[in-house]
């Protein structure tokens, strides 16, 4: 699994009653918006008051069995979109297939500055979606597999700014470790 797109998004908002409602609700609430290019859209009206659902992100749009999924901090939101009110600290992922990945994958530390020849150790933690984690054996991050404590370790070998994702076949990858090279 993987992500589709990966960038920082700022973002305002407001609810706007519309003549349509659900018990007082705004059931016919949508966005559709575009960040950076990518055109993403979403809606309640499956779930009224429940849910704000993605339903197409980019090219990809909910099936039968595979739907967008929004965690905070990389647990599961209790409550839909509409009812999410994240802090400015939080991290927000939509994750498609989000419901058939084993982890969300996060790397430690998340930025490196080093000089060629030194070494870093990165750690794979693997979130569950319900506020569990624990180390990842066996993803990947630079072309090279984690152990069983998730470590992997970066061996600078040319000067640059590299950016690395964890990845695993079963998981969401990682959002990009930023590693400053100095010569």
């Amino acid at each position: 699994m993987k992500s589709i797109y990966s960038f920082l998004i700022l973002a305002q908002g407001a609810f706007f009653v519309t003549a349509g409602t659900c018990n007082a609700d705004n059931c016919a609430r949508a966005v559709t918006g575009t960040a950076r290019g990518v055109i993403f859209q979403s809606s309640a009206l499956k779930w009224c008051s429940s849910f704000l659902q993605a339903t197409v992100i980019a090219t990809s749009t909910e099936t039968a069995t595979e739907f967008w999924g929004l965690l905070t901090n990389l647990a599961f939101t209790p409550v839909g979109g509409c009812q999410t009110e994240p802090q400015p600290s939080d991290e927000i992922l939509w994750a498609y297939n989000a419901f058939n990945a084993n982890y969300f994958l996060q790397v430690s530390p998340s930025t490196a500055t080093l000089s060629v020849g030194q070494t870093v150790v990165f750690t794979v933690h693997g979130y569950d979606g319900g506020g569990q984690v624990a180390p990842v054996a066996v993803a990947w991050f630079d072309g090279l597999p984690t152990n069983s404590q998730g470590q992997v370790v970066f061996v600078a070998t040319q000067p640059g700014t590299f950016r690395y994702k964890a990845t695993r076949s079963d998981s969401i990858r990682s959002a990009a470790v930023v590693i400053t090279v100095t010569a």
